[in-house]
């Protein structure tokens, strides 16, 4: 992993926009706290690269990733000043990471389970800026800057630092200090959020689920007896099942994490075992 020193700067049509999107968004936290840009491309082509990754801001995100549905037009001359989508793609086509105009923050989600055999699947608060009211993986945010700065050369490290932080932040773990252990498992690129990347795990918690403070959220069984988990199919079987059941109530995370999941476990059944390397 490579730290680009220069921070994000938003370009000069976004930074125009500030006072509107200033007021679009002033209900919810409008701050300028330090977020993870990605800044290269994670493809087949660049595997033993160095990932780059630049310092940036949730207002910058706020100016570029989430304006990418918005146009304004000039009252004066009736004429189109400012499309969103342009900062995401040209003629069409979705632009590399070094390429875009967005801030594209890394956003980080981790569906835990706990060593009960419980799936944790928590609520959106009903005010919340994204997928209000709705089921979500267990931990799910955006990546901090003090998140990567312990780690200089390893970018998975650096993810599921940034995963365990925000399933502990969201399930009130932090006075308990369990231990987790988290696995990257998945990444895709947002288009409704202006192409930002988003990365996937799964975390074992060792904490059976009556020990987890009280929180508005789902316990989906995934089955263990003593020290034995369910078998690698039929634990395949609850995830599949509850994907069917949850489907219109649930962000699309938390979909998407499920069907990484799933893929995980089918690839690494050692995972739940104990039986699974390093290098899964």
């Amino acid at each position: 992993m490579c730290f680009d020193p220069q921070p994000f700067i938003l370009d000069a049509t976004a930074q125009a926009l500030e006072p509107f999107v200033r007021e679009r968004f002033a209900r919810w936290s409008y701050d300028a706290s330090l977020k993870v840009r990605l800044k290269s491309d994670i493809t087949n082509t660049t595997i033993g690269q160095p990932v780059i990754v630049q310092q940036t801001t949730y207002r910058a995100g706020l100016c570029t990733n989430e304006m990418i549905d918005t146009e304004l037009w000039s009252e004066k001359t009736r004429q189109k000043i400012f499309v969103g989508f342009n900062l995401m793609s040209r003629d069409g086509v979705l632009l590399d990471f070094a390429s875009s105009a967005c801030s594209n923050h890394i956003g980080v989600s981790t569906l835990a389970i706990t060593n009960d055999g419980k799936l944790i699947i928590p609520t959106q608060p009903s005010d919340s800026i994204y997928n209000a009211g709705l089921w979500a993986p267990s931990g799910s945010g955006s990546a901090d800057w003090e998140d990567f700065a312990p780690f200089n050369n390893n970018f998975q490290h650096a993810l599921t630092r940034a995963m365990e932080r925000e399933l502990r932040e969201e399930n009130g773990l932090e006075s308990l200090q369990p231990q987790l252990k988290t696995r990257v498992i998945g990444m895709s690129r947002l288009l409704s959020r202006g192409g930002k990347p988003e990365f996937f795990g799964v975390s074992l918690l060792d904490l059976p689920a009556a020990d987890l403070p009280a929180r508005e959220r789902l316990f989906v069984s995934l089955g263990r007896n003593g020290a034995n988990w369910m078998q690698p199919d039929q634990m395949l079987q609850a995830l599949a099942t509850f994907q069917d059941q949850c489907q219109w109530d649930a962000s699309f995370q938390l979909v998407l994490n499920l069907r990484f999941l799933q893929d995980y476990l089918a690839a690494f059944p050692g995972f739940f075992s104990g039986q699974s390397t390093q290098d899964d």
